[in-house]
């Protein structure tokens, strides 16, 4: 349980945080720059409950980045590739605005997926299992949830068969006896990671597919590392944190 003053510091800093995002939502509206698709879907999400005019114009221009001609969203717009994670990150968003993703968005996911229940990170790279994505299949899982309630019953079976098959790959991907996921588990390069393994907690929850996940959920939080006090160790763009003998190595 939180401290009075542990509190008051989280609402400031959370207060502070939304400030800046608000400011760079404005800078992204108003330079409308094509590439930024994947990051008015974070802040919207981030944003919480703002000023309906300007989650209204930001989720406008967020259903413009999609590629021309295609129902994906890019990481990047230059090598006009679809990527899951931008996608899902998309449509999750809309969905938690209450919106509707376009039903050709939907199908696209779905038909994505592999027949072993996961996606890989981009659209184009399915044909090997080597591409197994954690973190996609994740976003892919939490972004049909969402978009579930506002679908046709026709395409409501097809998510609900493509929820169950992630579910089952990520349950059976996970490592032995360990509520832990490596970021590619075919892959001879995947590593385990905290943050994934965070995220395929949440996404296995929120899809809600009545697996008892009681247990893993003890077993993630029972498994933490300790982490270190100082932010300015940890917040490192493109540096991969590792987890040993409880304590971190780059």
């Amino acid at each position: 349980t939180m401290s009075a003053q542990e509190l008051a510091t989280l609402k400031t800093v959370s207060a502070g945080l939304s400030g800046k995002m608000s400011n760079e939502l404005n800078r992204q509206l108003k330079e409308r720059n094509e590439q930024a698709g994947w990051t008015i879907a974070e802040y919207n999400l981030a944003m919480g409950d703002y000023d309906p005019v300007k989650r209204r114009t930001a989720l406008e221009f967020l259903d413009e980045t999609r590629l021309h001609g295609k129902p994906c969203w890019p990481e990047f717009v230059v090598d006009y590739t679809c990527h899951v994670g931008a996608t899902a990150w998309a449509l999750y968003s809309f969905a938690a605005s209450n919106i509707s993703a376009s039903p050709a968005a939907i199908a696209g996911l779905l038909e994505l997926q592999t027949t072993g229940g996961w996606w890989p990170m981009y659209f184009n790279l399915s044909g090997d299992r080597k591409n197994a994505s954690t973190y996609a299949t994740d976003w892919a899982l939490m972004a049909l949830s969402a978009q579930q309630q506002f679908s046709g019953i026709v395409i409501q079976k097809k998510m609900e068969s493509a929820r169950a098959g992630a579910t089952n790959w990520l349950l059976s991907a996970r490592i032995q006896d360990h509520s832990r996921w490596k970021d590619y588990p075919f892959s001879d390069g995947g590593v385990v990671s905290e943050s994934i393994s965070a995220l395929t907690i949440v996404a296995l929850n929120e899809a809600g597919r009545g697996a008892n996940l009681t247990s893993l959920n003890r077993a993630w939080l029972r498994e933490l590392p300790l982490i270190p006090k100082s932010l300015g160790v940890a917040e490192i763009s493109n540096v991969t944190l590792m987890p040993v003998d409880n304590t971190w190595i780059f």
